[in-house]
């Protein structure tokens, strides 16, 4: 298997094109951590990398130490290679045909389907939320958003709410594409950003903001005949503005059992069971890969609630690459976080992975990250974007 990181993915399915071309940011960002889904490859896999004699030299210290992880190529291997995207868009697609143009490999590439619209905008994820609310009465049915299409159905609401209000784009992730309304009244920076919003994307969706306690997902696999089974949770951390900065780290045990302090493990595998069903119903017979249901626990009158589906992430994710990484790669005493971090300036990013070096020095025991400091990608002078782990014996 070829596995291939290309973020920005919900930009390029919202676009359609198969000659859309990703932001400069996405680009940096596409090509800085192109490694990374090697820590959820197999042995015989490999990751197609835009940079392959630096990559090569990162890989060579990495195969001491891990010697099952996924090697990193350039190009398309001979013969009739399966191609793995991080996600599934036209664009995606097409670059592969013009590479294989340029080649004898006749690789396999996943279909684009007319469905994959619908699944990777929040209509999908409402649509889900929807059902699971239908389904399991004890949910209280403002978790559902409201769907606006002008900047005055957005006033209507912030001036009737007794709660802050967040506006998303119905294409977007990672805490990209949201707005933080004011209590009451909308100032005119935030209706002109509104109406930016609304010119780009025709909609947005707008949600009461919670008292959050957690942030976590369900992660889930597709085969692409019907089925699809739960892989695990993942815990991980946002900043102020809902961004996502990382992962923690620890065992299926460690948090099942900081969940279930919350919220109980019957109502967990009820929505569990509710959304294997719409993924059976709605892409599993055509989809294969991953698919991240974020979630979240919240505090109303003194009492902890699970918000069951705010986003669906129809593709590989953060929180599946955490999760692998912490089954495959961490020692059974060691948990620590995933993070994922930027600097303006390459010449920052190398003195920081420097100092992270020296200060946590990494140790590896039978192929297992005991403590301290690892870049998953190489590091160089150029690099602005960087995903480590900083993991320690608990």
């Amino acid at each position: 298997m070829l596995l291939y990181f290309n973020p920005g993915h919900e930009t390029a399915v919202l676009n359609a094109s198969p000659y859309y071309m990703p932001p400069a940011s996405v680009l940096t960002l596409q090509h800085d951590l192109a490694f990374l889904p090697a820590w959820y490859g197999k042995a015989e896999d490999c990751v197609l990398v835009s940079d392959l004699d630096t990559c090569s030299s990162y890989y060579k210290f990495l195969q001491d130490h891990f010697p099952t992880l996924p090697a990193p190529v350039d190009t398309l291997p001979t013969g009739q290679p399966s191609v793995s995207l991080w996600g599934i868009s036209p664009h995606t697609i097409h670059f592969f045909h013009e590479l294989a143009g340029k080649t004898v490999a006749e690789p396999t590439l996943p279909a684009w389907h007319a469905a994959y619209g619908y699944l990777n905008s929040r209509t999908a994820a409402r649509d889900c939320l929807a059902g699971l609310l239908g389904n399991l009465p004890t949910f209280p049915h403002e978790l559902l958003p409201t769907v606006c299409h002008s900047v005055d159905e957005v006033k209507k609401l912030v001036c009737e709410s007794d709660r802050a209000l967040l506006a998303k784009t119905p294409y977007s992730s990672s805490g990209r594409g949201l707005l933080w309304l004011p209590l009451h009244e909308l100032s005119d920076k935030t209706c002109e950003l509104l109406h930016g919003m609304l010119k780009k994307q025709h909609s947005v969706y707008v949600e009461k903001v919670w008292d959050k306690v957690i942030d976590f997902s369900m992660q889930f696999m597709c085969d692409g005949y019907g089925n699809t089974i739960f892989t695990g949770y993942s815990l991980f951390q946002t900043n102020e503005k809902g961004a996502y900065t990382g992962n923690l780290l620890y065992s299926q045990q460690k948090i099942n059992a900081i969940l279930t302090e919350k919220i109980s493990s019957e109502c967990l595998e009820t929505v569990k069971r509710q959304l294997i069903s719409f993924f059976n119903a709605k892409c599993a017979g055509f989809y294969c890969g991953c698919v991240g249901v974020d979630m979240l626990i919240y505090r109303e009158k003194g009492e902890f609630k699970l918000h069951p589906c705010l986003e669906i992430n129809l593709r590989y994710n953060m929180g599946y690459l955490s999760l692998r990484l912490q089954q495959n790669y961490l020692a059974d005493a060691a948990e620590g976080t995933f993070v994922l971090d930027f600097h303006a300036n390459g010449n920052d990013t190398l003195r920081n992975h420097i100092d992270l070096q020296r200060q946590h020095p990494l140790l590896i025991e039978n192929g297992k990250i005991v403590h301290g400091y690892l870049s998953l990608c190489p590091v160089s002078e150029r690099t602005r974007y960087r995903a480590y782990v900083l993991v320690s014996r608990h």
